[in-house]
């Protein structure tokens, strides 16, 4: 999944990418793609990942804060979530309770932002996005999953294909 981000962001179809530690080929993916090397934000335990500078400004802004509510908002603007996906999200306070939160949401049906396939004798279930919807509805999120399989589709030449 996180090689889909990194391509991606040097796609310029999203500002950036935040990738979890240790990721061990996050350096040499970013020179391959052309990436600015990765930004290391203290106490994360992630690094960041963007094609363009201007981004450094909200990444430094998470340096110099301690508001959590301020730094989850920079995370999903700076990997181009959703604005109403990023205040649904804030409004329930972690990761945990917001993803329940969607789930009830989905009830019964099938998650419209996973597919399942199967592996070998297992059926392994992959989220098509990495963020939590504000709903399994929203218009934007469904929009952003179309937007990043035409990109993916479109460059044959990814180095993780």
């Amino acid at each position: 999944m996180f090689e889909c981000e990194i391509c991606l962001t040097a796609q310029g179809a999203k500002p950036g990418s935040i990738i979890p530690l240790p990721y061990k080929a996050v350096l040499r993916t970013c020179e391959i793609l052309g990436l600015r090397p990765p930004y290391y934000v203290s106490g994360v335990g992630c690094v960041f990942i963007s094609s363009s500078l201007k981004w450094l400004s909200w990444l430094l802004l998470l340096d110099i804060t301690e508001d959590p509510v301020i730094r989850q908002a920079v995370y999903g603007i700076f990997c181009g979530y959703p604005r109403c996906c990023i205040y649904e999200y804030l409004m329930h306070g972690n990761l945990k309770v917001a993803l329940q939160a969607y789930r009830s949401k989905v009830g019964k049906r099938k998650d419209p932002f996973s597919i399942r396939k199967v592996t070998g004798e297992r059926v392994v279930s992959d989220r098509l996005i990495s963020w939590i919807p504000c709903s399994p509805n929203c218009r934007i999120s469904h929009e952003l999953v179309k937007f990043y399989e035409r990109v993916c589709r479109r460059r044959s030449e990814c180095p993780f294909r």
